[in-house]
């Protein structure tokens, strides 16, 4: 299996000078605050709407009511719900996405062949 495709960076280093290596798939912060982006816009806008009430119109103190200062209606918490979803979600996606993955190699031959195929998970494609 080779873990240097063509066109890469093909710089040869032996086994033994390896301590470890750290990587992190291409687009996987980009992809996490998307789909973080749009779970949240999703489910915030399902919480809104089913969290909001509706105001009591029975005058109070001074004649004035809960509704005198509302100005929003279901479709506005729906909005600050999806709004509020989609700040939380994309943050969350990207703070997932940035993750990485270490492998450890010590300059062990052994350890290098036992994290090979795990490794190549993490190679760009190339046609």
């Amino acid at each position: 299996m080779n873990l240097n495709p063509a066109g890469m960076n093909n710089q040869q280093l032996a086994v033994k000078d390896i301590a470890g290596i750290k990587l992190r798939k291409g687009h996987a912060v980009t992809s996490g605050g998307v789909l973080g982006g749009l779970s949240g816009l999703l489910l915030g806008g399902i919480i809104g709407s089913i969290a909001y009430q509706p105001c009591d119109a029975t005058p109070g103190f001074l004649g004035l009511s809960e509704c005198s200062f509302t100005i929003i209606d279901q479709t506005g918490a729906t909005l600050i719900g999806a709004g509020l979803g989609v700040l939380t979600g994309s943050g969350i996606g990207i703070l997932i996405g940035h993750r990485s993955k270490n492998f450890q190699i010590s300059g062990s031959q052994r350890l290098y062949e036992q994290n090979k195929g795990k490794l190549a998970a993490y190679l760009p494609k190339v046609n």
